[in-house]
């Protein structure tokens, strides 16, 4: 995909960090693999508590986590990652308040 594409060519550049740029992507890869799991094989948002045991099962493998419960609190730390490198990029607004902080509260989780 172009999101993809074009972290994986500023990540070749020498202007930015290249520890973000590895976090950006893996945290890109997770959420494309959820994304396209999600849409090709259950009806609707993903519901942990709703997903039948062999599609959460299939789920995590391809998202490299043990158990639906430890996906979750990779989708959430990834989250703030992705915020707190946002911040760092943006800074905060003028009110004080940090510009990425609605996302977290709003981001969809498996």
């Amino acid at each position: 995909t172009n999101t993809g594409l074009a972290l994986t060519s500023i990540a070749k550049t020498d202007h930015h960090d290249q520890n973000v740029m590895a976090a950006l992507q893996k945290i890109y890869r997770l959420y494309s693999d959820f994304i396209q799991f999600e849409r090709l094989c259950l009806d609707g948002a993903a519901d942990p508590d709703r997903i039948p045991d062999d599609l959460a099962n299939r789920l995590c493998a391809l998202c490299d986590a043990p158990d639906i419960n430890r996906l979750t609190t990779d989708f959430e730390a990834s989250q703030k990652t992705v915020c707190s490198i946002l911040d760092s990029l943006l800074g905060a607004t003028t009110e004080g308040e940090n510009l990425t902080a609605s996302f977290v509260s709003g981001a969809t989780q498996p």
